[in-house]
C-alpha cells in the first residue's frame, strides 16, 4: 500500500514578493511573470490564493479557476484548504467547481454541521442561478433545491456542540425560503422535509445580510448602521422586527429587519480577531444582501472583501431603503 502523504507548505509571507512582480509585469507578460516565481512559491496555498484574486480581477476567469484548484492539488484530503478553494470558487461565480469541493468537504467530514451549511448554500444558489437563466423549476433546480432542503433539516434535527447552536436559526430561515418558492410554483416539498408545523412559515424581510468568511482562525463581527445612527446589536429590536445572529468560526452572521427604517444601511464587517495566519494569507469574507427577502420581489447581491488588517473595519456596501 502507498503511505499516507503528507504535504509540508509554505507559510504567507505578508510582503507577497511574488504579486509584487507580477503586478509589475505588461498584461501580455504576466503569465510569463507568474510562471518564474511558480517554482519558488509552488508549496505556497497563498500563493495560488493571491494569485487567483489577482488573475480573476484583472478578467482572466481560466488561470484564476485553475490556480484555485491547484491549491487543492497541494493536499486533496485537507478539508481546510478545500474549504478556501471552494468559497474562493463559490465567490467568483464558479459554483459547478466549489459545490464539487464542498461535497467531498461533506464526504470527509460527515458529522460537521458547517459541511452541511456550505453545500446546502452552493447547491440553493446554484439552483437560484439556473432557475433565473432558464425562467422556471425545471427537475435539475427541483433536485438541487431539494438536496439543499434536506442538509437544512439535518442541521436542524441534528445533535451539535453548542457552539453552532446559532446556525439553527439560519438553516430554518433558508429551509422555509425554498420552500416557500416551491409551493408558489406548484411544487410539493415532499414528505421526507416535513417539520413540526409551527417551524414551517414563510420568513420575509425587508432586509437580510448574511456574512461568510473561509477560514475558522479568524473571527469576523457583522455590524449595520442604521438610518437612525444605531449600530445592530445581537438582540431582537422589537420597532423594526431586527434580528442579528453572531457565530464564530466559519461564521456565518446575519442581520434580519422585516420593516426597515426609511434611509441608508451601512454594513461594516470588523476583523476582530486571528490565529493561525501564516499558512493561507488574508481571509476573504463574503456579503450577501437580500432585499424583499422571502417575497416575489426579492433582490440579492454580493459584496465580498479581502481582510487583511486585524482590527480594521471594512465598509461591504449600503443598502437605501
Amino acid at each position: 500500500e502507498r503511505p499516507d502523504a503528507t504535504a509540508e507548505l509554505t507559510q504567507w509571507d505578508p510582503d507577497t514578493p511574488y504579486l509584487t512582480k507580477i503586478s509589475e509585469a505588461s498584461p501580455r507578460d504576466r503569465y510569463r511573470a507568474y510562471l518564474g516565481q511558480r517554482t519558488k512559491y509552488s508549496r505556497s496555498p497563498a500563493f495560488y490564493l493571491d494569485l487567483a484574486d489577482f488573475f480573476l480581477s484583472h478578467g482572466d476567469r481560466v488561470l484564476g479557476r485553475r490556480l484555485l484548484t491547484n491549491v487543492v492539488e497541494l493536499d486533496p484530503d485537507d478539508v481546510h484548504l478545500l474549504r478556501v478553494a471552494a468559497h474562493r470558487l463559490q465567490s467568483s461565480g464558479e459554483l459547478q467547481l466549489a459545490t464539487m469541493l464542498f461535497e467531498k468537504v461533506r464526504s470527509l467530514l460527515r458529522f460537521d454541521l458547517q459541511a452541511r451549511r456550505d453545500l446546502a448554500l452552493a447547491l440553493t444558489e446554484l439552483a437560484d442561478r439556473r432557475r433565473a437563466k432558464i425562467g422556471r423549476f425545471d427537475s435539475v433546480v427541483i433536485a438541487d433545491y431539494q438536496r439543499a432542503m434536506r442538509l437544512h433539516r439535518e442541521i436542524l434535527t441534528g445533535r451539535w456542540d453548542g457552539w453552532f447552536n446559532q446556525s439553527h436559526i439560519l438553516a430554518l430561515t433558508d429551509l422555509n425560503r425554498i420552500i416557500a418558492m416551491l409551493r408558489e410554483n406548484g411544487i410539493a416539498a415532499g414528505r421526507e422535509f416535513q417539520l413540526d408545523p409551527r417551524l414551517v412559515r414563510p420568513i420575509d424581510a425587508d432586509l437580510r445580510v448574511v456574512l461568510t468568511w473561509d477560514d475558522d482562525a479568524v473571527d469576523l463581527n457583522l455590524i449595520i448602521q442604521k438610518p437612525n445612527g444605531e449600530g445592530s446589536s445581537p438582540i431582537f429590536d422589537a420597532r423594526t422586527g431586527g434580528v442579528h445572529v453572531d457565530s464564530s468560526g466559519y461564521g456565518p452572521a446575519e442581520y434580519v429587519e422585516r420593516k426597515a427604517l426609511k434611509g441608508r444601511y451601512e454594513i461594516d464587517v470588523i476583523y476582530v480577531d486571528t490565529s493561525g495566519r501564516a499558512l493561507l494569507g488574508p481571509t476573504t469574507a463574503r456579503a450577501t444582501i437580500f432585499t424583499n427577502f422571502g417575497r416575489p420581489a426579492e433582490r440579492s447581491r454580493q459584496v465580498k472583501v479581502r481582510l487583511v488588517n486585524e482590527r480594521d473595519d471594512y465598509v461591504l456596501g449600503t443598502v437605501r431603503q
